[in-house]
């Protein structure tokens, strides 16, 4: 499947990043501009009112645009995420900026499967959330750099959320291009 889309799409064999944090380096990425005319140089500052993305671009070439996963255009800890966000441009809009922190899409794909495990899937919130007073829904404290295991059934990683939201995208009809 991948040497098919490979074959039928572009295929980039070398690719170089404009900032090494993912924030800055994303929107530089889907504006085409550097993230010094953006005003961007780290994590937690918003998307720039005036900043066309690429996907608004391809919308109005007659694309169809979906956003599945994390986006992180918005800094994330400063907002609520039981609240709709800005969608970006993108008509297909799955948000889960991290893994088991808020009530997002990821955790209410988990609850709809097996709301026993929400509590094994949850990761507490990043120190800048808890710094922005976020709610916490996990007693379980968080270190930055060290590793956990995740105690939830095998396909309730957020991985598998991502794969499977993206091949639900990927077979349903489409009447035009997709981004």
């Amino acid at each position: 499947n991948i040497d098919k889309l490979a074959s039928e799409g572009t295929r980039f064999n070398h690719y170089y990043v404009n900032n090494p944090v993912c924030m800055p380096s994303r929107m530089s990425f889907l504006t085409g501009r550097y993230c010094s005319s953006l005003g961007i140089g780290t994590n937690g500052i918003p998307f720039p009112d005036g900043a066309v993305p690429l996907q608004s671009m391809l919308k109005t070439a007659g694309y169809e645009t979906a956003q599945i996963g994390k986006l992180h255009f918005d800094p994330h800890s400063r907002r609520d995420h039981t609240k709709p966000t800005r969608r970006f441009g993108f008509d297909t809009f799955v948000l889960s900026d991290e893994a088991g922190c808020y009530d997002d899409d990821y955790i209410r794909w988990v609850e709809a499967i097996d709301p026993g495990q929400v509590p094994k899937v949850r990761t507490s919130l990043p120190p800048e959330a808890v710094k922005w007073g976020q709610k916490e829904y996990t007693s379980t404290p968080r270190r930055r750099h060290d590793p956990y295991l995740f105690e939830g059934r095998e396909g309730l990683t957020h991985s598998s959320f991502v794969a499977l939201e993206t091949c639900r995208f990927l077979r349903r009809e489409h009447n035009k291009p997709f981004f």
